[in-house]
């Protein structure tokens, strides 16, 4: 099974209770967070690792878990050979995906009005002419750009893959010798989110946590 987890990041906590939030992590995870300058990164920031632990708690993990993340050679983090996970945040929302299937990678990105133009060389030719031939570029846009990372992010060697290396068909998205299955998730109507396994048929169970109804009962 793979489970993605979701919140939303609407307004500031008080400082006492993000403070309470962030000493659930490592300390080197609090370090990485305290440097976001914005509030909303920090919380996201917290948001996501604590959504991670949340995942991991149903497959057995203890909540102090994330003191024995490692990292590949890419900087992807790792448990063990058993389980795989990833996290995504973009405007008011911090996904996590965790499984027990194969890799996975997930991202999620708010649908912006940008200067498309700055991003065709990021797109082959046919997926440039999708784009460009849409009734909604933004949105095509965005469908295939979720696509990539989220492949990019489950292959585990960061940004040395170039987008464009990562081919999107109708049925699987090809990087160089991998076959991956995408699969959409519906979190809210202005984003787009995508998965990336490499298992086909991916079964995904879906959550949403609400940290600010935590932080009133606690």
């Amino acid at each position: 099974m793979t489970d993605i987890l979701y919140t939303c990041v609407h307004s500031k906590l008080e400082d006492d209770i993000c403070k309470r939030f962030l000493e659930k992590l490592p300390s080197d995870i609090q370090n990485r967070i305290n440097r976001y300058v914005r509030w909303q990164d920090r919380q996201a920031g917290i948001f996501g690792k604590l959504l991670l632990v949340a995942g991991l708690e149903k497959y057995g993990y203890s909540p102090d878990c994330l003191n024995n993340l490692l990292y590949n050679d890419f900087g992807k983090p790792f448990l063990d050979k058993r389980i795989d996970f990833n996290i995504s945040h973009s405007g008011a929302y911090a996904v996590c995906a965790v499984s027990d299937r194969g890799t996975v990678g997930i991202d999620i990105e708010k649908i912006r009005n940008i200067e498309l133009s700055d991003f065709k060389g990021y797109m082959t030719p046919d997926e440039w002419n999708h784009i460009k031939n849409s009734d909604s570029p933004y949105e095509k846009f965005y469908e295939y750009w979720t696509v990539k990372e989220s492949v990019m992010k489950a292959y585990g060697k960061g940004l040395s893959v170039p987008l464009k290396d990562i081919r999107v068909n109708k049925e699987s998205v090809r990087l160089y010798d991998s076959t991956w299955f995408v699969k959409e998730v519906s979190i809210h109507s202005a984003y787009k989110c995508h998965i990336a396994a490499s298992v086909i048929h991916l079964e995904v169970n879906i959550k949403k946590i609400d940290f600010y109804e935590e932080a009133k009962i606690r």
